[in-house]
């Protein structure tokens, strides 16, 4: 199934990744800051472009990340959207957001990954989580004016995290 999800709001675009996004992309997941949170870090560049090249093979699937656009630059400012993971044996569907150091503390987070939910939700998926490293207080702010509850501390390949859901 091809799928092709868009969302807008007043202040941001969300769209599917497409290969002209790849320099963005591939420059995200090399800075330090951009993945300060992450079990991986920042990547080297032959790493980055196989992660960028595997998202966008999923770009057009039912659940993947989407590029976070600010209407006003017209500039990709990082990615939402929700993925299949699996975390403790069991199969789930994740909402992960990330953006550059610019783009934080402006809402941008908050208002992508609500508009997001709401998606879903139309859609009929109510059972998503999210999880945080233990230590990305600003990320679970996030989470928890989208109404999640930390539920578990947890871990993902012996990184420790948060498990929220809604």
């Amino acid at each position: 199934m091809s799928f092709h999800l868009k969302i807008e709001t007043e202040r941001l675009i969300l769209r599917p990744l497409v290969a002209g996004d790849e320099e963005v992309f591939v420059s995200f997941l090399m800075d330090q800051d951009f993945m300060q949170y992450s079990r991986a870090g920042p990547s080297n560049e032959s790493v980055a472009r196989i992660a960028f090249a595997k998202r966008l093979v999923h770009a057009a699937d039912q659940y993947s990340k989407l590029a976070v656009i600010e209407r006003s630059t017209g500039q990709i400012i990082g990615y939402c959207g929700v993925e299949v993971c699996e975390l403790e044996g069991k199969r789930e569907l994740e909402l992960g957001y990330r953006l550059t150091s610019k783009a934080r503390g402006r809402g941008y987070a908050t208002e992508a990954a609500g508009e997001v939910l709401d998606y879903y939700r139309r859609q009929g998926t109510f059972n998503i989580i999210a999880y945080t490293a233990t230590e990305n207080s600003a990320s679970q702010n996030v989470l928890g004016k989208l109404g999640f509850k930390a539920i578990k501390n947890s871990e993902i390949d012996f990184f420790p995290i948060i498990v929220f859901r809604r």
